[in-house]
């Protein structure tokens, strides 16, 4: 009887930890994270009932998060149209369940696994979509991003996703020496990264590629040491700004193109937009998904020159993550989301200072708020599913880390 119990003991987390695995196997396959919810239902009552973590100290770092979930869910109940609020949050039912049985049943090599999963689902991506830009002529971007019919890649801005996971590759690729990984496999990792380089630019996505190069700097910054590293990191940088201009030049430099047009570039009627939402609405916002409901309704009262170009599509999102914030979730909801994306950093720059052992996964991990925070200037979205998965995954991780310090 009790090898009975010892053996379910041990089956069953691990069946909930490869659950989590096969869930982001899954999205780049196609499916929709929210259809993957009986799965993770099971995982997470698995983590309930069969914890393998005793140490948890971070959990700490949860009130941040939680505080946002419960005023986005308040913003939702007091905005403009809340059954359209309720929708957009379902996708914290998922991330919440991800969270619930990583930070229950995860260790630091599941972690690690983790890191191969999510290099894995950018391949999938990469891959797809870069075998239908090759076959498809004269198609654009986003008409390709729709033929694809990814979940989680519905325009080529989710291409973000992208340039969040690139860290999280090269740390596999930097500690594969270390794990006597063979040079084909680390030569695949580092293969990886150049394609979904490759793909941010075919696909000219100003904001992940902005978004790719903060997350590479600060993974470096958190690696590199001594002057001989930082000249190799330097040599690496310029070699890689004449990989993207080979590879925008092999596009007809479409994304050259997107750079050098300032009026396009500043979307000055969106943030004016989304500005005047907030100061109608300063303590909780006009309500999740508020910003769609309202955009015509305030773009046309905004007096702005008539040189200034308006794109006259309907826009659901405010092209700029703080004021999204700040439109949608008001001053509470936008200070919450900073407490959150602060207390990552702080943690993460914590362990690095304190266990060396723990740097490398520490340094991916750190490198991904300041990819969205960055990307989040120019466009990203919390209405886009793959962005609260990925801050799910990096603020799960964290608290293994924390608690293994």
């Amino acid at each position: 009887m009790n090898h009975a119990a010892t053996k379910q003991s041990w089956l069953i987390p691990n069946l909930a930890k490869s659950s989590i695995h096969i869930s982001v196997l899954a999205i780049g396959l196609g499916f929709s994270p929210l259809a993957l919810l009986p799965l993770l239902s099971l995982a997470g009552m698995a983590a309930v009932y069969y914890p393998t973590k005793q140490n948890q100290q971070g959990w700490s770092l949860l009130l941040w998060p939680l505080a946002f979930a419960a005023l986005s869910i308040l913003s939702v109940a007091t905005g403009v149209e809340p059954e359209r609020g309720v929708l957009f949050l379902q996708s914290y039912i998922p991330c919440g369940l991800i969270l619930l049985v990583i930070i229950r049943l995860f260790d630091l090599r599941d972690l690690m696994r983790l890191f191969a999963s999510l290099t894995l689902l950018g391949g999938f991506i990469s891959a797809k979509l870069g075998l239908l830009w090759f076959l498809m002529e004269d198609v654009s971007p986003s008409q390709l991003v729709e033929q694809a019919a990814i979940p989680v890649i519905g325009v080529p801005n989710d291409l973000t996703l992208l340039a969040l996971i690139a860290p999280f590759t090269l740390v596999l690729f930097l500690q594969g020496a270390g794990w006597h990984w063979s040079r084909l496999w680390r030569a695949l990792l580092l293969m990886a990264v150049v394609l979904s380089t490759a793909i941010i630019v075919f696909y000219q996505s100003r904001s992940a590629l902005l978004g790719l190069i903060t997350g590479l700097i600060m993974l470096a910054i958190c690696l590199i040491r001594g002057m001989r590293e930082w000249l190799i990191l330097l040599t690496v940088i310029l070699a890689a700004v004449l990989l993207g201009l080979l590879l925008d030049a092999f596009a007809g430099f479409g994304m050259l193109a997107k750079f050098s047009d300032p009026v396009r570039w500043t979307r000055l009627r969106l943030w004016l937009t989304a500005w005047q939402m907030f100061i109608d609405a300063p303590w909780l916002g006009q309500g999740v998904g508020g910003f769609s409901v309202l955009y015509e309704e305030y773009a046309t009262a905004l007096s702005l020159p008539e040189w200034l170009d308006w794109d006259q599509r309907h826009m659901p999102w405010a092209h700029n993550l703080y004021l999204e914030l700040f439109a949608e979730r008001g001053l509470l909801g936008a200070l919450c989301f900073g407490g959150w994306i602060i207390s990552l950093v702080v943690a993460l720059a914590r362990i690095m200072r304190l266990e060396e052992a723990m740097r490398a996964p520490a340094a991916a991990l750190f490198a991904a708020p300041w990819v969205i925070l960055t990307a989040g200037l120019f466009d990203l979205s919390l209405l886009r599913l793959w962005v609260m998965l990925m801050l799910t995954f990096v603020t799960a991780m964290t608290v293994i880390l924390v608690s293994d310090v």
